[in-house]
């Protein structure tokens, strides 16, 4: 059996899951689409089904290098690793993007969420006023960026489903 890490892995589908997410951040932002509401939802919604993909791809990989054997614990380590790295990566990339390349990008999507709030029309006007200034209040760059690290539980619970499914242990010879 090889016995290749599980950080090895976790880290080459981490760095992948990270550079597919910034590149659909940048063409979003190049394409003006990403204070689109509409659009952000479904890239939104786009993401997770890549997120969920790229981790039990890393998962199944890491199986086949371990020759089709893999616990339930390394499973659930490469999966969190990728969801880690990835958060790592993509927390820096929206930092540098928020703080240097487009300073006002986040009053923009604060304007979109207010828009957003006002077209569904199940709020009044105050309480509206009340909940964008709560977001303003806590809408800060690092704050922000911080936000990515939601993906670190995201890929608790896909790795542990993931694991479950893939898992599959040697058989342990007990003849003495």
């Amino acid at each position: 059996m090889n016995n290749v890490s599980p950080f090895q892995t976790g880290s080459k589908y981490g760095v992948i899951l990270a550079l597919i997410s910034i590149l659909i951040t940048v063409i979003l932002y190049v394409t003006g689409m990403l204070t689109n509401p509409s659009i952000s939802m479904i890239s939104g919604l786009f993401f997770m089904i890549i997120f969920i993909i790229v981790t039990v791809l890393a998962i199944r990989s890491h199986k086949l290098i371990q020759n089709g054997y893999l616990t339930l614990g390394k499973g659930f380590l490469v999966g969190i690793l990728t969801s880690l790295i990835a958060s790592i990566i993509i927390m820096i990339f929206y930092y540098v993007l928020y703080a240097f390349i487009d300073p006002d990008l986040m009053e923009a999507q604060l304007q979109m969420t207010e828009e957003m709030l006002e077209n569904m029309g199940f709020m009044t006007d105050d309480q509206i006023e009340m909940a964008m200034d709560d977001t303003r209040s806590k809408a800060s760059l690092l704050r922000n960026s911080l936000n990515n690290l939601w993906l670190v539980c995201c890929g608790g619970v896909v790795s542990l489903i993931a694991g479950l499914v893939l898992k599959n242990e040697p058989l342990q010879d007990n003849t003495l």
